[in-house]
């Protein structure tokens, strides 16, 4: 869970900064990847991959299936 959260905040920061909000990102020491991440993905592309993040996090707090789940959140990530 914790690292889940993690990416919630790495998807959150890309996509503020894609659309220049001007509030800074949390994880400033990861900027370079940040703003790399925000010119390759569509905004489309980073709110669904931060949806998925968080309905993951939420799903994970029932008696659902692990692996699932985590295969679900995977497939709406963008591809490499």
């Amino acid at each position: 869970i914790a690292l889940l959260e993690l990416w919630q905040t790495y998807w959150r920061d890309a996509l503020l900064i894609a659309t220049r909000s001007g509030i800074e990102p949390t994880n400033v020491d990861r900027a370079q990847g940040l703003e790399l991440l925000a010119e390759r993905c569509s905004l489309d592309v980073l709110l669904a991959a931060l949806n998925a993040t968080r309905g993951t996090l939420n799903q994970l707090t029932s008696n659902a299936n692990v692996r699932l789940i985590l295969e679900v959140m995977f497939l709406d990530y963008p591809a490499a």
